[in-house]
C-alpha cells in the first residue's frame, strides 16, 4: 500500500471517529433536558415572562425544537466558523474561546515542565530498572508505577503538593503578592499574572 494512501485512510477514519464521538456526547449532553443547556446563557436572577422571553430566543437560535441530528449539524457549522459557545463557571465567564485564549499559555507551559521532569527523572529510572531487571530496584518502580497509575491523577497531585510543598518543603505551592510589588509589575493586573496566569 503507498504511503500516501494509508494516511488518506488514517485521516478519513480520524474524522469519522471524531464525527461519531463528538455525536455521541451531544446526544447525551441533551438527554438531560433544554433547561440544563440553556442555564449557562441565562441570568439566573432573570424571572416571569422575560426569562421566557430569553428561553424562547435561545431555544431559536440553538434550534432546541428541531430533531437532534440537526441541532448537531448547526453545532458542528458553529464549531468550524469558530463560535465555541459560551461557558460560566466562578473562574471564567465568556466565550469558551475567550477561556482557551486565556488557559492555554499556562497549560502549554505545566505540559513543557512536565515533559523535561519526564526526561530528567523517568528515562534514567526506567534504564536503571531495565538493566537490572527483576532487582529491589526494579520491583520497587514497578509497584510504585503501577500504584500511581491507578490513582485519579488529582488525587496524585494532591499528594505531590503535600509531600514536596507541605511536609519537605522542596518546592513552593503557593504564595501570596505583595500589593505594593504587584503594582510595579507590568504581566501582574487584578490577581492575575500574563500572559501564563500563574502568580
Amino acid at each position: 500500500m503507498k504511503l500516501w494512501l494509508f494516511i488518506a485512510k488514517r485521516i478519513v477514519f480520524a474524522f469519522i471517529a471524531i464525527i461519531g464521538l463528538t455525536f455521541i456526547v451531544f446526544i447525551l449532553l441533551h438527554t438531560a433536558g433544554n433547561n440544563l443547556l440553556l442555564s449557562e446563557y441565562i441570568n439566573p436572577r432573570l424571572t416571569g415572562p422575560a426569562r421566557e422571553q430569553v428561553i424562547h430566543e435561545l431555544t431559536l437560535k440553538f434550534h432546541l425544537n428541531d430533531p437532534i441530528y440537526v441541532q448537531y449539524f448547526y453545532w458542528l457549522v458553529a464549531i468550524f466558523s469558530g463560535d465555541l459557545g459560551y461557558t460560566n463557571t466562578p473562574i471564567y465567564s465568556g466565550p469558551v474561546s475567550g477561556a482557551i485564549a486565556l488557559f492555554l499559555p499556562n497549560t502549554i507551559l505545566l505540559t513543557i515542565i512536565a515533559s523535561i521532569l519526564i526526561w530528567i527523572i523517568g528515562v534514567p529510572i526506567g534504564v536503571r530498572s531495565a538493566v537490572k531487571r527483576d532487582s529491589a530496584f526494579d520491583q520497587s518502580v514497578r509497584v510504585v508505577s503501577f500504584a500511581l497509575y491507578s490513582m485519579p491523577i488529582y488525587l496524585v497531585a494532591f499528594l505531590l503538593i503535600l509531600v514536596f510543598g507541605v511536609y519537605l518543603k522542596i518546592l513552593p505551592f503557593a504564595f501570596s503578592l505583595s500589593p505594593t510589588l504587584a503594582s510595579n509589575l507590568s504581566w501582574y493586573v487584578n490577581g492575575v499574572s500574563y500572559p501564563t496566569h500563574i502568580v
